[in-house]
């Protein structure tokens, strides 16, 4: 059996995001976090405000349901739907 490359594993990152709604948690589903700055239209992760991967069990379940794609809600909206990215 041969082991996994890490840099295939999908991994869940989190970073603090800004839209129309003002501040906002932002999650996305990932291989690195250079694909989620790319994702964002920037060139490096260090652009990305608190940019990390998550542990939250919420996060990393709502985000793997759609790989690539990056899902916000504003920031104190605990409860309220991701909204995906287009």
């Amino acid at each position: 059996m041969t082991p996994r490359d890490p840099k295939r594993v999908l991994r869940v990152y989190g970073w603090q995001g800004h839209r129309g709604v003002g501040v906002t948690r932002e999650i996305m589903a990932a291989r690195s976090k250079a694909e989620v700055a790319r994702a964002l239209g920037l060139k490096r992760p260090a652009q990305v405000f608190n940019l990390s991967e998550t542990g939250n069990a919420d996060d990393i379940a709502t985000a793997t349901t759609l790989p690539g794609v990056v899902l916000w809600r504003a920031i104190d909206d605990r409860d309220g739907e991701w909204q995906a990215t287009q």
